[in-house]
């Protein structure tokens, strides 16, 4: 089974915690006591409902809201310290590279 890049995850609070549905795959439903536990739970949810084994798991999945922060985080430090080895150099030429979009 090939797993989409993107699900919805429906999650739900109780008193005993919360517990999560995955509304592109019938019946993979998982709880957990907290948020941080409920994203492993939903992960090993839905590779086990695809049939994918622990050792044949690439990625994770994990709030797109989460994605895109660490991502801007992740192009943040590298603008820093791009600008830190510039601020070193004075003056340089350089060559500039397109990268594919998400690296």
């Amino acid at each position: 089974m090939n797993l989409p890049k993107e699900i919805t995850v429906i999650v739900h609070r109780t008193n005993q915690g919360l517990w999560a549905k995955v509304k592109e795959f019938p019946h993979c439903y998982t709880q957990a006591k907290n948020y941080s536990e409920l994203i492993k739970m939903l992960n090993d949810a839905i590779f086990s409902y695809a049939g994918i084994s622990e050792k044949e798991r690439k990625g994770f999945y994990i709030p797109k809201s989460l994605a895109e922060e660490l991502q801007r985080k992740k192009w943040g430090k590298f603008f820093e310290e791009l600008q830190r080895k510039q601020a070193l150099k004075g003056r340089s030429t350089e060559k500039y590279t397109a990268a594919p979009y998400g690296v």
